[in-house]
């Protein structure tokens, strides 16, 4: 069942049935008088066919649309873009309405609801005798296919809050004995896959959720791209899913669009690694407690004077220190590969990743429609580990010489992102408008001067300060 869920505080969520469905004024009612005054009656349709979702602008006003912290596509009329599961649309340009406007696309199973008895509950005597177990759905012969149960349609009131719709099929939930099997299958074939390799691959991680709570989305070689993509991203789920030198044969940087995924990544699978740890962070990010920081350098600029380099360093400590306290302690090294190289050079960063010889995780950007250089970042777990981050540099530099790339930028923590102290080139197609609009947004953001200033040099280490200056 697919369904557009509201991102910021409006209600109604809208669920997507097979074939088409128009997106404008009659289902988007409650999105407040002010953004119904930039939708269209027809703003944009969405195409649904099997786990493709095709979405179509209609209206003079564009429809917007990205994976979540990427820029906004902006889609003229008749313009299409295919979406993943995680992507997000808005229909509003306008950065105030923006926000309110946008719904995130979300996939999730068919529940079917427990059998209830037919008879009144009240007409039969209570008797303490335990329920028979639920029928466990048991594989189909090998050549022969299970079709799944059809939910029956129900009628919709015309003016109700959730438009309810089904895809059409219930999504087959397998079993614990079912998971078991299928684990222990792909435990064989990764035996068989490292007897072929030259390189041996590491321990895979537990996955995060209970085996009980986990679903096959589909066989792994049916899976397409777009059904790989969560929220944005593409990763390797591990080699009990399935082997690395597989995955990375599919999810080629250049077999993945760059305008329905964001990132494709490997985390460290080896727990014994120095560099195994958690990227991703789950905290909530407090913007407010680094402003006292960011106004000093804006009183600075305040004044005419010239930002000295020690009132940067001693701003960039303090964001260091204040995302210590949160929590936020990964960061990246980071280098540019043009998209000819893209494929070769991930391939090899992803097992290092896996094997444990870089740091906690890696990305890379895809480059299918994407002509200009492509990132690719090695994580570390801890930038205040300067033996850890010293340590990964030097595996990554030696891993691009073989590609002849080299490590030139230096270390960017990940709480430099969520401030917005990064460089970003204006893209040479955007009109005068939008490149106005985008500096008036930029105005209204809090010491937008001081994060600008600093966004001259995104990064607190240097290549050379850590390769020839750190004692470790």
């Amino acid at each position: 069942m697919y369904q557009l869920v509201p991102a910021g505080d409006s209600s109604g969520t809208i669920m997507l049935q097979p074939g088409l469905t128009f997106l404008g004024r009659d289902n988007l009612g409650e999105l407040g008088d002010k953004v119904l005054v930039t939708i269209h009656r027809l703003h944009a349709q969405v195409l649904l066919e099997d786990s493709s979702v095709r979405l179509t602008s209609l209206g003079l006003n564009p429809t917007g649309v990205r994976c979540r912290g990427t820029e906004w596509r902006w889609l003229a009329k008749g313009e299409a873009e295919m979406l993943a599961d995680g992507m997000e649309l808005a229909f509003s340009k306008s950065k105030q309405l923006r926000t309110q406007s946008t719904f995130v696309l979300r996939h999730k199973p068919t529940v079917r609801p427990e059998a209830t008895s037919k008879s009144d509950p009240s007409d039969q005597p209570e008797r303490s005798v335990k329920a028979d177990p639920a029928p466990v759905k048991k594989r189909p012969p090998a050549g022969e296919t299970q079709e799944p149960e059809r939910k029956r349609s129900k009628e919709i009131p015309r003016h109700a809050d959730v438009i309810e719709l089904s895809d059409g099929e219930d999504e087959l939930i397998p079993n614990e004995a079912q998971i078991g099997a299928d684990a222990e299958l792909a435990r064989q074939l990764e035996a068989e896959q490292m007897a072929s390799d030259e390189h041996r691959y590491a321990t895979a991680r537990p996955v995060a959720a209970p085996a009980g709570e986990r679903r096959r989305v589909a066989p792994l070689q049916s899976r397409t791209i777009l059904d790989r993509i969560q929220h944005g991203w593409i990763s390797w789920e591990g080699l009990s899913v399935e082997p690395l030198s597989d995955w990375l044969e599919v999810v080629r940087p250049s077999l993945v669009p760059a305008h329905s995924c964001a990132w494709v990544a490997v985390d460290n699978q080896e727990r014994t690694s120095p560099g195994f740890g958690e990227q991703r962070w789950n905290g909530r990010f407090d913007g407010d407690a680094y402003l006292t920081a960011l106004a000093k350098i804006e009183d600075i600029i305040d004044s005419g004077k010239k930002v000295p380099k020690a009132a940067k360093q001693e701003c960039v400590g303090s964001l260091l220190e204040t995302a210590k306290q949160q929590g936020l302690t990964c960061g990246k090294w980071m280098v540019h590969v043009m998209p000819g190289v893209a494929d070769a050079v991930w391939a090899d960063v992803a097992r290092a990743t896996a094997e444990g010889k870089l740091g906690c995780s890696a990305k890379v950007a895809p480059t299918l429609g994407k002509p200009e250089a492509a990132y690719c970042g090695a994580y570390v777990h801890d930038f205040g580990n300067r033996a850890e981050l010293k340590r990964v540099l030097v595996a990554f530099q030696e891993l691009m010489k073989k590609h002849d790339v080299k490590v030139t930028a230096g270390f960017k923590p990940d709480v430099f992102t969520h401030l917005g102290i990064t460089k970003k080139k204006p893209q040479q197609q955007q009109q005068q408008k939008e490149l106005e609009q985008q500096q008036k947004e930029l105005e209204a953001t809090p010491c937008w001067r001081a994060r600008q200033r600093l966004a001259a040099t995104p990064t607190v280490y240097s290549v050379n300060e850590v390769l020839h200056e750190w004692d470790v």
